[in-house]
């Protein structure tokens, strides 16, 4: 059992999404939680049929792939974590694949009660990623989780451009700031 799931979307295995997710990663650990992070762009997972077979089979999906690994997570962590770089103003088709599945939680609702955003992205305009923090925003309220917190970089595209970011550090503290969300509830 984790206290914390963090799902990245990035397909780049050494990239600034990673590093960023890191960070955040490192603080968590740092004040005594428990993190499960699972690379999306690693799994084989089929979109949402759209079939309803979850909806009546307590959540359990017809298909059988790589969501299987996340499923149990969601049944065990308290926290879910979305890292992701912008693609085209939303998160990436790994990362989106894996938030649709979730759908099967309608029929059995997961112990996640509240989410993090965490979002990288290579344009320095910082409106770039208003569109997929709608998104979660949206996506989290329906979902009834309390959003603890939204940390963005900007300007990093290439491998490695995050280094140095201040966005690293307010990961970091994010992460152990949830010692405290833990420990009160």
């Amino acid at each position: 059992m984790s206290d914390i799931l963090v799902l990245t979307g990035s397909p780049r295995k050494n990239g600034n999404t990673r590093m960023l997710a890191s960070a955040f990663t490192e603080g968590a650990e740092a004040a005594g939680l428990d993190v499960q992070v699972i690379h999306t762009a690693e799994l084989k997972i089929a979109p949402c049929q759209g079939c309803g077979y979850c909806q009546e089979h307590e959540g359990i999906c017809i298909q059988r792939d790589d969501m299987a690994q996340i499923m149990p997570h969601l049944y065990s962590a308290r926290t879910i974590v979305f890292a992701t770089p912008v693609y085209y103003y939303a998160m990436t088709a790994q990362l989106k694949l894996a938030l649709d599945r979730m759908y099967a939680t309608l029929a059995k609702p997961p112990t996640i009660d509240s989410c993090i955003l965490l979002a990288v992205y290579g344009d320095t305009d910082t409106t770039v990623p208003e569109a997929l923090i709608h998104n979660y925003k949206v996506f989290t309220g329906y979902s009834g989780w309390k959003d603890l917190g939204i940390v963005t970089a900007e300007g990093v595209n290439d491998a490695g451009d995050i280094a140095g970011h201040p966005a690293l550090d307010k990961a970091r503290a994010l992460g152990r700031s949830l010692q405290s969300f833990f420990h009160k509830s």
